[in-house]
């Protein structure tokens, strides 16, 4: 970062990826895929929490090392450390910013247990994807006005029913991971328009009248559905529908395994 290192240019005069406010305040750092190098730690984090940040922004790159992401600066609202494939270790989500409304922690190699228990009220984007994490989780301990959740392509083990989810909620992916689910009686009101369960077995009899009336696009590949499947019982304003991997019939005599 040559404007970084440029004699006589201050941070808020000049810096690329930073931004400030009208008192010359560092409230943004944004380095989104600058393809810098390097290692993270408490002590390196640690250098930013007395500034008054809003967004930390340093997915994409080739950052190294354990994250303590309770050193985070208090004033965060966003938060992206994705696609740093050697950021690892495990991640405490108890002590996370207050104001804290996105969470990306995909495409690294965290691992471990996490707690969903505790996140900040104020969270409407959680991403988790693609780690190495693994344990039981508790769904419908989920802030209630998260609007986006993408936990897939992990190990997380747990019984899940979809009306068990904020209502907030319009982006789901849970795919790839162990946990068995069930849709629920009042899941039919919720606000759901993306929702991807595709290799989590099914815990119940399969109605796909009970899924919520705004899906747009449902992903069930893999889910070990069997039976007899009347089409025109999903929801009215599907237009994506993927149930490959599964061994069913429809009552207009389609092959639904294909």
């Amino acid at each position: 970062l040559s404007s970084w290192v440029t004699p006589h240019v201050t941070p808020c005069g000049g810096w690329v990826g930073v931004r400030c406010d009208p008192y010359h305040r560092v409230v943004s750092l944004n380095l989104s895929g600058f393809n810098c190098f390097g290692w993270l730690d408490d002590s390196e984090l640690g250098t930013l929490r007395p500034l008054p940040l809003k967004v930390l922004d340093l997915s994409g790159n080739g950052f190294m090392g354990f994250v303590n992401l309770t050193r985070m600066p208090a004033s965060l609202r966003v938060l992206s450390l994705s696609r740093n494939p050697r950021l690892t270790g495990p991640v405490d989500l108890t002590g996370l910013p207050p104001q804290l409304e996105v969470l990306d922690l995909g495409q690294c190699k965290f691992y471990g247990t996490v707690n969903l228990t505790s996140l900040p009220a104020s969270l409407r984007s959680l991403r988790l994807s693609s780690n190495l994490f693994t344990g039981s989780i508790m769904l419908y301990m989920l802030p209630s006005g998260l609007q986006l959740l993408d936990l897939s392509n992990n190990a997380f083990l747990g019984y899940l029913s979809i009306d068990s989810l904020p209502w907030e909620l319009t982006h789901a992916d849970l795919s790839l991971n162990v946990l068995f689910w069930e849709v629920g009686e009042d899941a039919a009101g919720m606000d759901l328009t993306y929702l991807d369960l595709s290799g989590n077995p099914y815990n119940e009899v399969f109605n796909g009248s009970l899924f919520p009336s705004a899906l747009q696009d449902l992903r069930l590949s893999s889910c070990y559905l069997k039976g007899e499947l009347d089409l025109s019982s999903f929801p009215p304003l599907l237009t994506h529908l993927d149930l490959s991997g599964n061994v069913l019939s429809s009552t207009s005599g389609l092959n639904m395994t294909r």
